[in-house]
């Protein structure tokens, strides 16, 4: 899981570089830091927040892209961070992606983060199912529960 994530978070942080090297608004306006940062981090853990193992993050990452459906068509098709960069920046800003730095096309990028999904669903399906049964506790279990319950 570390490496999962430490690959997460370096691939965004590689990401907002790659931005900001072209980003006259980040480059200029240090207010404009942080919620491009969170964009990437948010964007680099939709595409690959499938390899971590905690279920409460696998859960978050099965998550994530219906909230995004949802925001977008709620917010006249544009998303609230974009708007808080352009508000810093006093232009429209459109965010820069790792996907649209190597010209990776969207219709790929919603394709990859479904299959993530689906993987994260089984990864948690299966976690889930190894700890379907808690063992109760040694005054409650019944008397037929010798070997069955002493996981």
């Amino acid at each position: 899981m570390k490496g999962a994530l430490l690959l997460i978070i370096v691939v965004a942080i590689i990401s907002f570089i790659l931005d900001a090297l072209t980003n006259k608004c980040v480059q200029k306006n240090i207010e404009a830091i942080p919620p491009t940062l969170v964009h990437h981090l948010l964007y680099t853990f939709a595409l690959l927040g499938w390899l971590l193992d905690d279920p409460a993050v696998l859960l978050c990452y099965i998550a994530l892209p219906f909230i995004v459906l949802l925001h977008w068509p709620t917010n006249n098709n544009t998303c609230f961070i974009d708007q808080a960069t352009t508000d810093i920046c006093g232009e429209n800003t459109s965010f820069n992606h790792i996907a649209h730095q190597f010209s990776v096309p969207n219709r790929v990028v919603n394709i990859l983060i479904g299959i993530g999904v689906i993987v994260a669903a089984y990864k948690l399906y299966k976690i889930l199912k190894a700890n379907k049964r808690p063992s109760p506790p040694p005054g409650l279990r019944p008397p037929w529960c010798v070997v069955a319950c002493t996981k």
